[in-house]
């Protein structure tokens, strides 16, 4: 019996050795069809969720979708095969098969420990045959049975799936980097970076009863074809919607309402692409029965004041002082402009039924009035309007006569004209010329400033200077705004020739 029992132990120590061998092997190649599964479905799932534009629906769907798969797959390829028990037997018939010169002493001998146990005169016989196939085991080592590559490989293949799928959700582009982590962590990632997103303007807003709202929307990540607007009223319990038109340039989407007289809820979807809930709110304020502008332009311009008794958009030299009355059908204790760059001019009220506002214009923006109730809560009241700051380009001027170099004789009179033109005022219009390199000649052609546009003529009588043959005289024209703004022609040649050519 003290013989008996250790013979049988290294036997089973041996097997153990194969076992964990192939356990090891089983387990590299269930990890690998799992990292496989986990690539493939990634691929898979992030190329199916973005058809729809990572919706919620999409990517919860796709997520699911995935871990199902990936759970499958572990219970399948790795713990299916990990937890089924394979006898001695099995592990017996493996070896012979790789090692035929045990010549089935190593099954037999597994089988005749089993019988043992019920057949004590087998016991002697089994201890023998036991001991034989032990003689025999250095030479089939639990390392040559199953080769150390079909462990590694897997376990490479397992490695790089894992290594890949990081790299997507990194580095990879922009679909598969935010879908890799939207439906693998998108707990943590996909609520606070959209791929695809609507920006709805203005969002959750407070307006006057009975104005008019633009709403804009921009599509972030996708070129829609159209979009559509989804309102709920505040009295209405079901939604309606209506088709946005497109923006002639940028790819927006915008659509007006008009006359808002009670609470809206709405929000802005395209391609399974939808933009978060926004609501107008609604009060009453006063209504704008007219905007009355005056300008009051700078001094240079020499423009006198002009005055738009029902205005709305505000075009005028840059620098120009602005007056914007507000007319309402009642009383407001005050108001501002709200500018697009998000900054305000204040209202100060100036009597019942008006509010003023004074600011220079420098800005090219838009702008809409808000106006507050009695109780002093705010609301726009008027629609979007336009505030452009026009700068004072430089004036033009151009040779009108001669129109080109001459070559004239020493008594001949020359006529020199130039044209001037400005967008605002023309203060300047002058000829300089200069004699064989002398000394500049400066003349005025104009007596006085004013106009938009001028044009005049100098006289050159050429006898004046006793010029001889190849006598030169330069010049050009220059023209000056009331800015001081200033533009110059090119130079210009009058060549003296001789009375007469002899060829």
């Amino acid at each position: 019996m003290s013989v008996y029992k250790p013979i049988h132990a290294q036997v089973r120590q041996y097997l153990g050795q194969v076992r964990r061998r192939l356990q090891a092997q089983t387990a590299a190649r269930g990890l690998a069809v799992c990292g496989v599964v986990a690539l493939a479905g990634t691929i898979l799932a992030v190329l199916g969720a973005n058809a729809w534009r990572f919706s919620d629906s999409a990517t919860g769907t796709a997520s699911a979708l995935l871990w199902l798969a990936l759970l499958g797959a572990l219970a399948w390829f790795l713990f299916r095969p990990l937890f089924r028990r394979t006898s001695d037997s099995r592990i017996a018939r493996f070896i012979e098969e790789k090692h035929p010169e045990f010549k089935d002493r190593l099954v037999t001998a597994i089988d005749m420990q089993e019988r043992s146990a019920t057949d004590p005169s087998a016991r002697v016989f089994s201890e023998l045959v036991a001991e034989d196939a032990l003689r025999r085991t250095p030479a089939a080592p639990a390392e040559n049975l199953i080769d150390s590559r079909r462990i590694f490989r897997p376990l490479i293949w397992a490695t790089g799936s894992v290594a890949i799928i990081l790299l997507l959700g990194l580095f990879g582009p922009g679909i598969f980097r935010y879908g890799t982590k939207a439906l693998w962590v998108g707990w943590v990632q996909a609520k606070t970076t959209p791929l695809y997103q609507i920006r709805v303007t203005p969002g959750n807003i407070t307006v006057g009863r009975n104005t008019d709202q633009e709403i804009t929307a921009e599509p972030v990540g996708f070129l829609p074809q159209q979009m559509r607007l989804f309102v709920q009223y505040e009295k209405n319990a079901d939604w309606e919607s209506a088709p946005m038109m497109s923006s002639e340039r940028g790819g927006n989407f915008h659509l007006l309402l008009m006359n808002v007289q009670q609470q809206i809820d709405y929000y802005v979807e395209s391609n399974s692409v939808r933009s978060p809930q926004h609501t107008i709110s609604v009060i009453a304020v006063p209504r704008i029965d007219r905007l009355e502008v005056r300008y009051h332009f700078p001094a240079y311009a020499g423009l006198p004041d002009k005055v738009e008794q029902s205005g709305g958009d505000i075009i005028g030299l840059k620098d120009t002082e602005i007056t914007l009355t507000v007319h309402t059908d009642a009383p407001s204790p005050g108001g501002r402009l709200s500018l697009d760059d998000n900054s305000s001019i204040e209202l100060s009220k100036t009597g019942n039924l008006e509010l003023q506002a004074k600011w220079t214009l420098s800005q090219d923006t838009l702008y809409h009035v808000r106006l507050q109730d009695p109780r002093g809560r705010e609301a726009r009241a008027s629609e979007e309007y336009l505030m452009q700051a026009i700068s004072d380009f430089a004036p033009t001027v151009k040779l009108t006569r001669p129109g080109r170099d001459l070559q004239p004789t020493p008594v001949e009179e020359v006529v020199v004209g130039f044209e001037g033109q400005d967008d605002v005022r023309l203060a300047d219009l002058s000829l300089h010329y200069s004699v064989n390199g002398g000394a500049a000649q400066t003349v005025p052609l104009i007596s006085k400033s004013g106009g938009q546009q001028a044009s005049a003529t100098h006289l050159l009588a050429l006898e004046e200077y006793s010029l001889a043959p190849g006598d030169l005289i330069t010049y050009y024209g220059t023209a000056k705004d009331a800015a001081a703004n200033t533009a110059t022609t090119d130079m210009f040649f009058l060549q003296v020739r001789p009375f007469e050519r002899s060829y």
